[in-house]
């Protein structure tokens, strides 16, 4: 994926989940960065705009979430910064328990094979597995611990 930094690219499918947040800016730190590179997971805070995607997945957490009546619902609340990063740890939480791996088909075409085409491949079936409420808890703990 970070080869499409330096070719021109064009992506067949979606190959991230992206949730966008409005949030309460009273209650914001003007920027937070966060990132996972085992799961994916990303958190961007920029004054009361909240970012958080799993950047790897082939749309799997989004697709699943649209399923669920997961952290999407929050998209048009306005939140709190804790109310946030408790959606951030659900993503992350089950992001930490899929099973199957992101499959993509990057094709080179152009001169010198400078362009690339990246097919991304949807999953079948469960992709998820237990121990979800077991890594939600340890990461919404550590992240809680800056609000005391």
């Amino acid at each position: 994926m970070t080869q499409a930094i330096r070719y021109p690219t064009e992506f067949v499918g979606k190959s991230y989940s992206l949730f966008l947040f409005e949030l309460m800016p009273e209650f914001c730190d003007s920027f937070d960065y966060r990132d996972d590179i085992i799961y994916s997971c990303v958190l961007i805070k920029l004054n009361n705009i909240g970012i958080i995607a799993n950047i790897g997945d082939n749309g799997l957490m989004h697709e699943f979430d649209k399923e669920t009546n997961g952290i999407g619902r929050f998209q048009q609340e306005i939140l709190h910064s804790i109310q946030f990063y408790k959606v951030y740890v659900r993503l992350f939480a089950k992001s930490y328990t899929i099973t199957k791996v992101p499959f993509f088909t990057i094709i080179y075409i152009g001169v010198d094979d400078k362009e690339m085409h990246i097919i991304c491949r949807p999953r079948t079936g469960n992709g998820f597995e237990n121990g979800y409420a077991g890594m939600f808890t340890y990461i919404l703990s550590i992240l809680l611990m800056k609000f005391g």
